[in-house]
């Protein structure tokens, strides 16, 4: 059997240089890859931002012509910048004009918003004439392909002109492509365009003067008087005013009719209207009684010819704001966005209305640039770019130095042993300097454990030593008076086998002091303490089987030393005296 090892540990400090490391090298790589990839998808398009001269103040825009088409060479709306525009490829052109005039309607009653949203052809009924009987019933107009037909009669009021062949829905049920006018089974092909008109809910025109329409919808009211906040300049941007009287019930002659951005109330009787134009003033007698459809207010508006201001300068007409007839809409500078969450679908649905089956056009805030008539943008915001450059560029960066250098100072500071353990020679250092810190406490800890036994083995050493050299102590060793250990340790120290004896010719009377006393007595057991001093020498030399501690000499040397030292200082007559003492 194979001798099993035992699992190696790594040290605390070990662990620690370990994982900063690692720490260290993760963070440097992924800040690298953050700047590479940032560098295409912020970097550059902020400095085409910064560089591309287009105005910061926003203006108007409103779609004139939308097509959705595979394979073009240009898209407004991309739904990943790194890639070419494949499949899905909005085109839209817009209209790029000044802003036009603020409203505000006063002294109102009365107030309706009546809505007619945009009809969807997708939604409508559909029939399959391949199946039977099935479209033996049909009445109206119908939008065919091989003999599966959508009821648009059931969505539109259409003006249409049926004089082409006559089909029967049973025999000739492949050939329904096209638009049809159906009567039960036989159904005749509409030839030529026409035109249809959504059905919409009836409008109140009892006691109306004011018709705003915005987007699908249309605000009534009975108002009193209208301002304006803000004067157009043509196709320079506009400059706000105090409130203008711009129209009057009693003094117009006529009820008010104008295109507007968004309308709201203010309180309970006033409207606040944004971006006002193509204003009218409208003789209310033209207007039928007690209700419209929205068919004939678009005729009624359109057919106007008396302008609210002849002069242009409140509710304009908008051929006198028109920057640019046509241009290419692009979402943002580049074209495409990196979100991949059908974005361009959106802006598409909200942008992309050209006023297609009388629907109202987008509009909505854009910028252009004054000197090229190529393209406007619907998304420009240079402190929403500069805001994203410094968030993009400050995070890798300070992350990928702070990393850097600390990946430097380990390669520097850190050492490895012939052990293999790694050691912090820079720690160290720190902590030596730190007297009395947590930090210098365990850093001699760690180089005990490196460099040998510590304070505190050495000291657990000597206190075994102690007890087995007091267990060996001889009886002269324990009668020595107390007055010897208080023998001075500073003394030189005299050879062993120094003999000490007092002159024949000292004199016997001379006085003797405290000192020369305890000086003497301590000669006096010298003789015992050298006999000591040898076996203790041989119980350390051969250590006691039955006791299994190493013996220590160090009490008995030190009392040797101490007499020693009395012996050599004290005069001839301390040591007769010190032996009349004994």
């Amino acid at each position: 059997m194979g001798r099993r090892e035992k699992p190696r540990t790594l040290m605390e400090q070990n662990r620690r240089l370990c994982g900063a490391i690692c720490l260290c090298q993760l963070t440097v790589v992924l800040s690298a890859v953050s700047l590479i990839y940032l560098s295409v998808a912020v970097y550059m398009p902020s400095h085409r931002a910064f560089h591309s001269g287009f105005a910061a103040t926003p203006v108007m825009c409103q779609t004139t012509r939308t097509n959705d088409v595979n394979n073009c060479n240009w898209a407004s709306c991309g739904e990943w910048c790194l890639t070419k525009t494949t499949g899905f490829c909005p085109q839209m052109h817009v209209t790029v004009r000044q802003n036009a005039t603020d409203l505000l309607l006063s002294n109102c009653s009365s107030l309706s918003n009546v809505s007619c949203p945009p009809a969807d052809p997708i939604t409508v009924k559909r029939y399959n004439c391949n199946q039977g009987s099935e479209c033996d019933e049909l009445h109206g107009v119908f939008n065919c392909s091989l003999g599966h037909c959508g009821n648009y009669s059931e969505r539109f009021l259409c003006h249409y002109k049926a004089d082409g062949v006559v089909l029967n829905t049973e025999r000739d049920n492949m050939k329904l492509n096209g638009f049809f006018e159906c009567n039960r089974s036989l159904c005749t092909k509409i030839k030529r365009p026409f035109s249809c008109d959504r059905y919409c809910p009836k409008i109140t025109t009892t006691s109306m003067n004011v018709f705003l329409m915005f987007e699908d919808s249309l605000f009534t009211g009975e108002c009193r008087e209208a301002f304006a906040l803000n004067r157009a300049r043509g196709s320079d941007p506009g400059v706000p005013v105090e409130p203008t009287q711009v129209w009057h019930e009693d003094q117009s002659g006529g009820a008010l009719l104008a295109s507007c951005l968004n309308v709201v109330r203010v309180g309970n009787n006033s409207l606040r209207a944004t971006d006002c134009l193509n204003g009218t003033v409208l003789d209310e007698k033209l207007i039928p009684q007690p209700y419209m459809n929205f068919t004939t207010f678009w005729s009624l508006y359109g057919g106007s010819s008396r302008p609210l201001d002849p002069e242009g300068r409140f509710l304009p007409p908008q051929r006198a704001l028109t920057i640019y007839n046509q241009t290419r809409l692009y979402i943002n500078l580049e074209g495409c966005v990196n979100t991949l969450r059908g974005e361009c679908r959106d802006f598409l649905a909200t942008h992309g209305r050209d006023g297609a089956n009388q629907t109202a056009q987008s509009r909505f805030p854009c910028y252009y640039h004054p000197d090229d008539s190529f393209m406007a943008i619907a998304r420009f915001d240079l402190d929403k770019t500069l805001r994203d450059l410094l968030i993009a560029t400050l995070v890798p960066a300070v992350l990928f130095v702070v990393s850097f250098v600390t990946l430097v100072c380990i390669t520097k500071y850190v050492t490895v042993d012939d052990a293999g353990r790694m050691r912090c020679t820079l720690c160290s250092a720190l902590c030596a300097g730190c007297a009395g810190c947590a930090c210098s406490g365990r850093a001699r800890q760690d180089d005990g454990d490196l460099d040998g036994p510590g304070p505190e083995s050495s000291l657990m050493n000597s206190d075994r030593r102690g007890k087995t050299t007091t267990r060996g102590k001889t009886q002269a060793q324990a009668a020595v008076p107390a007055a010897i250990l208080a023998v001075d340790m500073d003394s030189p120290i005299i050879p062993l086998r120094l003999s000490v004896s007092a002159p024949a010719s000292a004199p016997t009377s001379a006085p003797a002091s405290a000192e020369s006393v305890r000086r003497a007595a301590a000669a006096a057991v010298l003789p015992s303490l050298q006999e000591t001093d040898k076996v203790d020498v041989e119980s350390e030399s051969k250590p006691s089987q039955s006791q299994g501690e190493p013996p220590d000499v160090g009490t008995a040397t030190e009392l040797a030393r101490a007499a020693r030292a009395g012996v050599g200082e004290a005069g001839e007559e301390g040591g007769a005296v010190a032996t009349e003492a004994v």
